[in-house]
């Protein structure tokens, strides 16, 4: 993934490429991810990772995501 400031600082952040079961729900989960983590202090890097983290998970499940209220992200 790579993010870029206004100012044209580049970055890119490492994600882990996984075998896809289901993508329904990834990007919202992505977001909302992204949004925790950023609005509990986290940089934009950092909030970037846990976002990815947690989009990974959620395309990586077939089921619900009662198992993802247990993981701690941040």
């Amino acid at each position: 993934m790579q993010l870029t400031s206004q100012d044209g600082v580049y970055e890119e952040i490492k994600t882990t490429p996984v075998e896809v079961a289901d993508t329904v729900g990834a990007g919202d989960a992505f977001s909302a991810g992204f949004l925790y983590a950023f609005l509990s202090g986290c940089g934009v890097s950092k909030a970037a990772s846990v976002a990815s983290m947690i989009g990974i998970f959620v395309r990586d499940c077939r089921t619900t995501v009662i198992r993802f209220l247990r993981c701690k992200f941040v």
